[in-house]
Formats: structure tokens, sequence, C-alpha cells
């Protein structure tokens, strides 16, 4: 099987290295946990300081591919996540904080080179914007107390193209 260019490790770091550009000094992973329990996640890590939290999560859906019209000619559109968990104690202004930063994040990756141009390759058949799912207030898991935690949630999406030739 030929490798698709950019790869999906390119472009997850492309995402990465956009949002470090906008959100620092939050931090960003670059794939999901591994744990059953959401805020044992954050707690093992020690995202919570001060009663606030601004976590940025890059993951990957399944991929898109299709065939374009050449002989040979195919692509893959990788769908790329962001998961935006912010928490705020003793701040009225919390959702609003966290509405705009997420917002700031759509504006910086939209149409963004770096992204969706990765080597010069533009995008043929894919878009190049960032749609935002919510926000809203969610419960994450917290199966350790039987209970769970309410975070300010925002969901970010975003496709990129990479080409293959056999």
């Amino acid at each position: 099987m030929v490798t698709a260019v950019p790869a999906l490790e390119t472009v997850i770091d492309a995402v990465h290295t956009a949002l470090n550009a906008v959100v620092t000094p939050d931090p960003i992973l670059k794939c999901d946990h591994r744990f059953e329990d959401d805020v044992e996640f954050i707690e093992i890590n020690s995202y919570v300081s001060g009663g606030s939290m601004n976590l940025w999560v890059i993951d990957v859906e399944p991929s898109s591919p299709f065939d374009g019209q050449g002989v040979g000619e195919q692509y893959d559109r990788y769908n790329i996540r962001i998961r935006y968990w912010s928490l705020r104690t003793n701040n009225a202004d919390w959702a609003k904080e966290a509405r705009i930063r997420a917002k700031a994040v759509v504006e910086a990756l939209t149409n963004n080179a770096a992204v969706f141009a990765i080597s010069g390759q533009v995008q043929l058949f894919t878009g190049t914007t960032v749609s935002m799912e919510g926000p809203g207030a969610v419960q994450i898991r917290d199966r350790a107390r039987a209970a769970g935690q309410m975070v300010y949630q925002v969901i970010l999406r975003l496709q990129v193209e990479a080409r293959m030739w056999s």
C-alpha cells in the first residue's frame, strides 16, 4: 500500500503547532487518554490548578479515503477532532472566556496553510475550514465516585487531505 502524503502524524504535529501558538500555556495532548475515568485522568496529571483548567486534546476519527479521477489516484481525508475542556470556580464569566478561546483557535486554524497545505500541497477536494460544536456544559466520567464532573466543552473538527498514488 502506498503511504499517504502528508502523513497523519505530520498533520497532527502541524495542528499542535498552530494550536500552541494560540493557547499557550494550556496543555495540548496529541491523543486521547487511556483511562476509564476522565476525572482520574485530570487529577493524576494535575491539570486543575487553582480551581481552573484549560485542556486541549487533538485526536483522530476514522479517515475517509476516496478515489480521484486519474488512474491510481487516491486520497485520504484525515478527520481531526480537537476537544477543549475548561473548568473554572469562582468566575462568573468562565463560559464566555472558554467560548472566546475556542473561537480564537477556529480563526487561527481556518485556512492555515501550515495545516491545510503542508509542504505546499494544497487540498483539491476538501475545504480548509474548522467547525465548532458546542459550546456547552457536559458531564465527564467520574466512575471512582460514581458521579460526574461538569466541564465546559467545545469540539473543533477539521479535515486534511492526503494524496496517494499507486
